[in-house]
């Protein structure tokens, strides 16, 4: 499923940006900031938004 954050809103769903990383495209570096995110934020974490959607 491709979704936006636009597209989240458009159906009333509220959405609150905790944190942003920029992993230069480069898995490693992005499995290590979600790995990160969540040490730092837990359960308050809903939902992540992958521009490239080859990191899953």
């Amino acid at each position: 499923m491709n979704l936006s954050i636009a597209t989240v809103n458009e159906f009333d769903i509220s959405t609150e940006k905790i944190a942003s990383k920029i992993c230069n495209w480069k898995e490693d570096e992005a499995k290590d900031a979600v790995s990160n995110l969540f040490l730092k934020y837990g359960n308050k974490i809903e939902y992540i938004l992958l521009p490239n959607l080859s990191l899953k």
